[in-house]
């Protein structure tokens, strides 16, 4: 049981920090903390869905991005951080490099994310950008 609870513990290490958390030996309310987990799985709902169909709309407006993605599955997860650079499900909050850079071999330049700055070709979903970042 303890090594279960532990499991748990870590799984929702934000939820217990909240239940922890004290400003002046005050912790937060029960109500506080339900409409906090409230809204935490609210807006993951939403932000996963927007992905999934930001994905969608990326991979069937580049067939070869499809293609490639089927025969190569294993580049799911770069594919994504691509849909997350090129069309953001959430679109209130802003990525910018803190201070000028190298990624992936590549210079990122402050407020570089989508501007003629940054990637070349930032404008596009590029399969790319994808593949830069892998050993193939």
């Amino acid at each position: 049981m303890e090594r279960e609870v532990g499991y748990a513990w870590r799984r929702n290490l934000l939820i217990n920090s909240l239940i922890l958390a004290e400003i002046d030996g005050e912790r937060l309310s029960e109500d506080d903390l339900l409409s906090f987990c409230k809204l935490l799985s609210l807006v993951g709902h939403v932000t996963i869905v927007k992905l999934i169909g930001n994905s969608i709309w990326n991979l069937l407006e580049n067939r070869p991005a499809l293609e490639s993605l089927r025969l190569h599955p294993k580049r799911v997860p770069h594919v994504i951080e691509e849909v997350l650079r090129y069309r953001c499900p959430v679109h209130m909050v802003v990525r910018v490099a803190a201070e000028d850079t190298v990624l992936g071999g590549q210079s990122v330049n402050l407020f570089a994310i989508r501007t003629d700055k940054g990637f070349t070709g930032s404008n596009l979903f590029q399969m790319v950008n994808v593949l830069r970042f892998m050993d193939l």
